[in-house]
């Protein structure tokens, strides 16, 4: 069974609204760092920018929380992180989302050369809207709530 090396990697940082059914990304092969994730954020800010104030719910990686992250979100009021407690990918809708990517890019594939993963990769992305309806099935914000009693 042929597979990938995985030496070349692609970085994703994105995000999925799930009102306007959009995904923000910012993908390539450079290392996720804080400088990165401020790259980042600026597409996010110019993807919403007639927005009156935008919302990001984040997993709690390093790089989110950096100084040079914290010092910047001071200087962009507008946006607002929010981190989602550890260890809880099922309240994190990304996590859904990038199953599905994967579903769809990943799984039972193999792609001889990583350029043309790669392409794949992109024009799936930034063709999002083309799996709206399958979206709005898997992207719900519907939760269950477990209570703990003594």
């Amino acid at each position: 069974m042929k597979t990938n090396t995985g030496r070349k990697r692609l970085n994703i940082l994105g995000a999925y609204n799930p009102d306007s059914l959009e995904f923000v990304h910012l993908t390539g092969e450079e290392n996720c760092n804080a400088e990165r994730v401020i790259e980042y954020l600026d597409v996010v800010l110019n993807a919403y920018r007639h927005s009156p104030a935008i919302v990001l719910f984040l997993d709690n990686a390093t790089y989110f929380k950096a100084e040079i992250v914290t010092t910047w979100l001071m200087e962009h009021p507008k946006l607002k992180l929010e981190f989602l407690p550890p260890y809880s990918p099922n309240l994190n809708l990304i996590e859904r989302f990038w199953r599905f990517v994967k579903e769809h890019l990943v799984r039972n594939r193999y792609y001889e050369k990583y350029k043309t993963f790669r392409a794949k990769v992109f024009q799936f992305l930034n063709h999002i809207d083309e799996h709206t309806d399958e979206l709005k099935t898997l992207m719900v914000e519907k939760f269950q709530i477990v209570k703990v009693t003594a």
